[in-house]
């Protein structure tokens, strides 16, 4: 009897041991299942993430792409980026400020010809009075001017310090204007030293100008310091040029140097 007793037992034991192992198995799948599911989840998170920084870091990449593929932002100089004779502003108008009386390069581009109305219009408001002299020259025109330069310099090298060569010159591009005050007709360098540049240095960027070939930047821009020669960029681009005292070539670069460190982080 005690035998039996005992086998019963042992089975019951047995019985008891095989459900608590199933459990176990069962919790032990639950938990492998939960933990697969979570981290499931979390890769799927983590791809997300990814994908949404890769979307921020593309339209970074397009909004700066956008600023420098602007036709306001277009570079021209004497070393690297050059117009040819076909490169002709569209919307060339005779912007409504004043000029010197002797002026015949009076157009600019639509645009750039509207803000500089502007720009005269708050300088007169403030008591600056100032004088339009040169606004754009055709790539002919440019011919002559240096031309010119260089039987005035003797040599052409001693000419391209004071004239750009044909295709180097802002000018070309309707976005310029060479100005002075009304009681200073020359284009020379203590404009500096007058109340209109010092309004100008103030207030230019306001209307998308900017002083395009400040002092010691010289080994920059590959040009002499012109504190008459103002460049229309855009308000917002004309804004960081400004403020943080730099030429256009190095707003480029900076710029290129942001999208290269955006690419490298795909």
């Amino acid at each position: 009897m005690k035998k039996k007793i005992l086998l019963i037992g042992i089975i019951i034991m047995g019985i008891i041991t095989g459900i608590m192992l199933e459990i176990d198995s069962h919790n032990t799948k639950e938990k492998t299942k939960i933990v697969n599911e979570h981290n499931d989840i979390k890769k799927e998170q983590k791809k997300e993430q990814k994908q949404i920084k890769q979307e921020n870091i593309k339209k970074d990449i397009a909004k700066l792409e956008k600023i420098k593929n602007d036709k306001y932002m277009i570079l021209v100089n004497k070393s690297t980026h050059k117009l040819n004779k076909n490169d002709i502003p569209d919307n060339l108008v005779v912007p409504k400020i004043k000029f010197n009386k002797w002026a015949t390069n009076t157009k600019m581009e639509k645009v750039a010809a509207s803000a500089v109305e502007k720009m005269f219009e708050a300088a007169k408001k403030d008591r600056i009075d100032l004088l339009g002299i040169s606004a754009y020259r055709a790539y002919n025109v440019q011919v002559e001017v240096f031309e010119q330069e260089i039987e005035v310099k003797g040599s052409k090298k001693r000419a391209e310090e004071a004239v750009a060569p044909p295709g180097s010159s802002e000018h070309q591009t309707g976005y310029t204007l060479d100005l002075t005050c009304v009681n200073r007709v020359n284009l020379d360098k203590n404009f500096e030293k007058t109340d209109d540049f010092k309004w100008l240095q103030e207030n230019c960027y306001k209307y998308g100008f900017i002083l395009r070939y400040p002092k010691d930047k010289e080994d920059i821009t590959k040009y002499q310091y012109e504190p008459w020669h103002y460049r229309y960029v855009g308000v917002d681009n004309a804004t960081y040029i400004m403020k943080n005292h730099l030429t256009l070539e190095e707003y480029i670069e900076k710029i290129d140097d942001k999208i290269e460190n955006l690419k490298k982080k795909f």
